[in-house]
């Protein structure tokens, strides 16, 4: 604590790029903490990347919302945001990272996400329930979006993302249809999971939203769910086929064959690449 003091201290009134913080805290650091952030946001701080642990739930300071400067923020692993700050407006904030935040999902669909007009990179990870609403993901801005979510039973979720063009996602299919809005997706990596009889699994608009993507990744635990889907995704919705534009590419990681012909046979690009790793893929069409 008094190293960061001193550190603070001879910085004066000068410029601070960065602060990163990576500690756990107990009850009598927070005050501690909240001055670190502060000191930095006044210094017109254009990086904040915080990594606190704790036994307890406890809130960042408003301030943190309401940044010129911030450029790049990362916040994690156990915040909770009661609230977010109805003034919030972070101008010139283009990455976003976001790992276990418990928060509610209307807020910041609603509160946290417009009045952040530069932004160009969002990476959620969430490892538990969070309170609220289904989770909306709504811009205009991003272009690299990374979804991960690995509980099993959830809320809808809603990607109204017209100008990504990579995407990664990482959840179990769900029972509700996925919206999505993925009309410029040029990049898609897709790490699907399926929980054991659970017959009611689809992700149906899913796959149909990143129809138009050149470059489709599949874990081994996607293709398990994609050659699944006569039992699961399709049972009430016979299955008329994705339209692939020619010469686009699919990679599947660590998948058996089973499965690399199963998936050739749904999806039927029609000069499609199927290869076992990103390196195998090459700028004439093959498959392996």
């Amino acid at each position: 604590m008094a190293f960061m003091d001193r550190t603070l201290a001879l910085q004066g009134c000068n410029h601070i790029k960065k602060l990163s913080l990576n500690l756990r805290v107990t009850c009598g650091d927070t005050h501690d903490m909240d001055h670190w952030i502060c000191s930095s946001l006044k210094r017109g701080v254009s990086e904040l990347h915080l990594a606190i642990e704790s036994m307890w739930l406890f809130a960042i300071p408003s301030k943190v919302f309401t940044s010129t400067t911030l450029v790049k923020l990362s916040l994690g692993t156990r915040f909770c945001f009661q609230s977010v700050p109805s003034d919030t407006y972070l101008p010139a904030l283009k990455v976003l990272f976001l790992d276990s935040i418990w928060f509610d999902f209307h807020q910041f669909a609603n509160v946290f996400l417009p009045p952040c007009p530069l932004l160009e990179d969002l990476d959620i990870h969430i490892k538990s329930h969070s309170r609220g609403k289904p989770v909306i993901i709504s811009s205009k801005t991003i272009k690299r979006l990374l979804f991960t979510y690995n509980h099993g039973y959830y809320d809808i979720i809603s990607l109204n993302t017209p100008n990504v063009v990579d995407l990664y996602y990482c959840s179990y299919a769900r029972h509700e249809s996925l919206h999505c809005n993925l009309g410029s997706l040029v990049k898609a990596t897709l790490d699907l999971q399926i929980l054991e009889h659970d017959e009611d699994a689809d992700v149906t608009n899913l796959l149909s939203g990143i129809s138009n993507v050149k470059t489709l990744h599949l874990t081994s635990s996607a293709v398990k769910v994609i050659s699944d889907l006569d039992c699961y995704t399709f049972r009430e919705h016979p299955f008329v086929g994705i339209r692939i534009p020619p010469n686009n590419q699919f990679v599947l990681a660590e998948a058996r064959q089973d499965f690399v012909d199963v998936v050739f046979g749904l999806l039927t690009p029609p000069k499609g690449t199927i290869a076992r790793d990103a390196s195998q893929v090459t700028s004439s069409p093959k498959l392996l």
